[in-house]
């Protein structure tokens, strides 16, 4: 398949990492040889104090389709993976994990779909979790294949039936992508992309399984707010407030929604809340209140 305009890969792939030198051998060898190859990686180091570096350095030096770019300093994990979108020059962006990997095909199958069908602005694949080891832990995450031509029930499909947020690291059209206010500097603020791309367009799910999500320890553990964001670290967390508080901008921003879809939609995330997580949200309240009272919130 041919370049982009004046040269330019066709898809961009992302890859942000801190301290992954472990890890990130099997990410680039699955992406390095897809069978779609025009493409180009490019990889956002936050100022790893590990291996990381030269491992990075070592593999730019073997492949030119790899750009290796360092952080002078750790800016936490949200600026990191919006950099890269403002690095891509790809027609299409694809984030990707340093300890997850794909099947060959992955970038070729999603790009055939984008390219059939303008209005899909996302396309992804079946998913399995897999442990540290690569052991399987679940076969199938949950689906999300969201193909109405009705923006507002898009949304809503998102909105409520979102779990696994693994389609976040399929192929995205760059100018929908930035268009979008990316990550928001906090927890779970895929789901709000992911739901403001739904305004845009489709969400297309190939059914077969090609993208292997790793678990390690450190995906599983209670990340402080500075994790996501440095410049959080004076900030208590609340962080199903915030996700809230998201959906909400994403509709009320929207120039695809109508001023009684708006309402609507923003009647019904603030049901979403209530119901599935009013709990939670009380959590955080209290939660910020410990934090407050220790002193302790970075």
């Amino acid at each position: 398949m041919g370049g982009g305009a004046a040269g330019s890969p066709r898809v961009t792939i992302g890859l942000p990492i801190y301290n992954g030198e472990q890890l990130l051998p099997q990410a680039l060898e699955s992406l390095l040889t897809q069978d779609f190859d025009d493409v180009e990686v490019v990889i956002s180091d936050n100022a790893s104090v590990d291996d990381t570096p030269e491992l990075c350095a070592a593999y730019a030096a073997r492949d030119p389709r790899i750009r290796y770019v360092r952080n002078e300093r750790n800016l936490g994990s949200i600026p990191n993976f919006n950099r890269l979108v403002g690095l891509a020059r790809g027609e299409y962006f694809k984030w990707a994990a340093h300890d997850d990997w794909c099947e060959p095909e992955f970038v070729r199958r999603c790009v055939e779909v984008l390219d059939a069908d303008p209005g899909v602005v996302l396309c992804h694949a079946k998913a399995t979790r897999v442990d540290e080891a690569g052991d399987t832990m679940v076969v199938d995450l949950d689906p999300l294949d969201v193909r109405s031509p009705d923006p507002a029930e898009r949304f809503r499909q998102v909105l409520w039936s979102l779990r696994a947020i693994y389609p976040i690291y399929g192929v995205i059209r760059t100018e929908a992508l930035r268009r979008t206010q990316l990550f928001r500097s906090h927890s779970g603020s895929d789901r709000i992309l992911l739901a403001e791309l739904s305004l845009l367009g489709q969400l297309y799910q190939i059914p077969e399984l090609l993208l292997y999500e790793r678990e390690t320890l450190s995906s599983r553990s209670n990340r402080r707010p500075s994790f996501f964001d440095t410049s959080n670290k004076d900030r208590p967390p609340f962080k199903h407030w915030r996700l809230c508080s998201g959906h909400l901008a994403v509709v009320l921003r929207s120039g695809q929604l109508t001023p009684a879809q708006k309402a609507d939609l923003a009647r019904s995330v603030l049901a979403r809340y209530a119901i599935r997580d009013g709990r939670m949200m009380l959590a955080d309240v209290k939660q910020a209140g410990h934090i407050v009272l220790a002193g302790d919130w970075r």
